[in-house]
């Protein structure tokens, strides 16, 4: 019966480590999903009213102070990234996945906010040349982390040549009723 399931199952199943089951989260997570359908559905509407309603043009009084706190929570996500790297620690992850966040976020504003000004080509060379690339170095770091707790915590015999893929791997491994 164990033969036929993913790997990462089959080491769950026959590794008896955990005296202690695991919590069953599947109604969380039918939750989760069900209240993420209807932020997504309602984000979706929300756009569609923006485009119409909000005007094409707009000053704001506080500008310098939205910039100086995105740009701090750019260096707050960062300082937490390079201590849990530095640390070995699996935060790292979710901090590396935020970061690039952070990053790419400035670079589509940077872009879009400064369009039709003479500092446009400027925005466009920083999000092309530092923004995006530090992004994607970041989700990528994020992605291989992930791959290296997965291969520490299920052994090489278990795994296929590429191992095992994120998307395949369940929240919370557990056997399902044949």
């Amino acid at each position: 019966m164990t033969l036929a399931l993913r790997p990462a199952r089959r080491y769950l199943l026959s590794n008896r480590r955990h005296a202690t089951p695991q919590k069953d989260i599947t109604g969380c997570v039918r939750a989760l999903t069900r209240l993420l359908s209807v932020v997504v559905a309602g984000l979706l509407v929300w756009i569609v009213i923006l485009g119409v309603s909000l005007p094409t043009a707009d000053t704001t009084r506080q500008w310098r102070l939205l910039w100086i706190g995105f740009n701090t929570a750019e260096v707050a996500a960062l300082g937490v990234t390079l201590w849990a790297v530095y640390r070995s620690r699996q935060l790292a992850i979710t901090a590396a996945l935020i970061t690039g966040t952070l990053f790419a976020c400035d670079a589509w504003f940077d872009v879009v906010l400064s369009w039709g000004t003479h500092g446009w080509w400027f925005s466009l060379a920083t999000a092309v040349l530092v923004e995006l690339p530090l992004a994607a170095l970041l989700w990528g770091s994020a992605r291989s982390m992930a791959h290296a707790v997965i291969a520490h915590q299920i052994p090489q015999t278990l795994q296929s040549t590429s191992g095992p893929h994120l998307h395949q791997l369940e929240l919370v491994p557990h056997e399902h009723p044949t």
